[in-house]
């Protein structure tokens, strides 16, 4: 079908890591401590149904400041605007008012960058996720009879509208190619399923 001709034609771009999320846990940790992450209160574990989260180690104090991650470790708008999406950010409204396709592209930007100083983050980051968006189409079936079809389907409509529009900015403005590869990415990896 359209969908894997799509991603037949830009898989050379996508971006993969060698190992599992689990065995980039240790890196992770050793990073966060560099950056001055406090780290020495928990371990990540894995908590079954819930996924990956943080398990305390030792007992902690009722007010006891145990978690603390220094800002140059986060990715925000403001680091999005000092990357390779700067120039894009400071001339497009749409993109300054969408914080959160700010920091999905600025992420996918980073991961294709092999020396991006978040990749020890990156790397863990679930390479799918259990929300609608992804579903099948088998599994959208089961919601048809459900009033979060409509919520399903309004998501479905905003993300192909965001896709245009970031599709046809980043285009028309030339924009730098590595931040083209980053948008390829991003439709190979989470866009292209609008096209199955």
């Amino acid at each position: 079908n359209n969908g894997n001709h799509y991603r037949e034609n830009f898989s050379w771009m996508s971006v993969s890591f060698e190992g599992t999320r689990e065995e980039f846990f240790s890196e992770l940790m050793a990073w966060a401590t560099e950056c001055g992450a406090s780290c020495d209160c928990f371990e990540i574990s894995n908590f079954a149904d819930e996924g990956y989260g943080l398990k305390a180690i030792r007992d902690i104090k009722a007010e006891e400041l145990f978690l603390w991650v220094p800002r140059k470790m986060l990715m925000t708008v403001e680091s999005a605007k000092n990357s390779v999406l700067g120039p894009l950010y400071s001339q497009d409204r749409i993109l300054q008012a969408m914080g959160n396709v700010t920091l999905a592209i600025h992420l996918l930007c980073e991961r294709a960058n092999p020396s991006s100083p978040w990749l020890p983050y990156i790397k863990t980051l679930p390479a799918d996720y259990d929300t609608p968006l992804y579903f099948e189409e088998d599994e959208v079936r089961h919601l048809l009879a459900t009033q979060a079809i409509q919520d399903v389907l309004s998501q479905y409509k905003n993300t192909a509208r965001q896709y245009a529009y970031f599709y046809k900015v980043i285009h028309v403005r030339n924009t730098a190619s590595l931040l083209i590869v980053c948008v390829y990415v991003c439709v190979n990896i989470h866009l292209a399923r609008f096209l199955i």
